[in-house]
């Protein structure tokens, strides 16, 4: 497997067959260029740092997609299409301006890390309970009031950050009833999102141009 990482899309689309991983962070871009959907084998993605509103419904034909990032965009929402990369470990929705997630997230089966601090989400899905391989989630710096009872199910998350919401002192008690063995921050700064991501990105810093 070709384990380079093009950070230029014309280049990727020349050799669309070796492309794995693929890297478009701060180009300025304000959607999701529809050429890679072409790119069948990819299996990273960071688009960090743009303008996109919106991602497509086809995102689903990237069936082979492990790690999405799209932090530090302008989401709104996501297409309930995303529910069906069945191979999603990694996903990075931070900073970005989502007030809700559609119900298909509870389908990534394979999700371990989610991250979507400095959102607007309100409420989070049922389904999220669902996410039986989830070991570690970021929703700080959101307006969340409560979880889903739902998420008791959640038997490998180990770590919650819920720092900065509106969660009264008697919902923080429900949440910890509710998530017995996990560690819940609901008081001070983390920085568990940037070590663990950093240590991907190291394994990736051979790139082309």
């Amino acid at each position: 497997m070709n384990d380079k990482t093009y950070t230029s899309l014309e280049k990727a689309l020349k050799e669309k067959e070796k492309v794995y991983h693929l890297k478009l962070a701060n180009q300025n871009l304000n959607q999701l260029p529809e050429s890679i959907r072409l790119l069948s084998n990819i299996e990273y993605l960071n688009l960090n740092g743009n303008q996109i509103e919106v991602l497509p419904e086809w995102i689903s034909e990237l069936t082979n997609l492990g790690t999405l990032y799209v932090s530090n965009n302008k989401l709104k929402k996501l297409p309930a299409s995303i529910g069906t990369l069945k191979g999603l470990g990694v996903l990075d929705l931070s900073k970005n301006e989502l007030v809700e997630l559609p119900e298909s997230i509870g389908n990534l089966e394979e999700l371990f890390h989610l991250h979507l601090n400095r959102n607007k989400l309100t409420a989070l899905p049922d389904s999220m309970g669902q996410l039986s391989n989830l070991e570690k989630m970021d929703l700080s710096e959101n307006q969340i009031m409560s979880i889903p009872e739902s998420w008791e199910s959640l038997d490998q998350l180990y770590e919650l950050d819920l720092y900065k919401n509106n969660i009264s002192d008697d919902g923080k008690d429900k949440i910890q009833s509710i998530l017995e063995c996990c560690d819940v921050n609901f008081d001070e700064v983390r920085n568990f999102h940037d070590s663990d991501f950093s240590l991907y990105e190291e394994d990736l810093i051979d790139e082309w141009d």
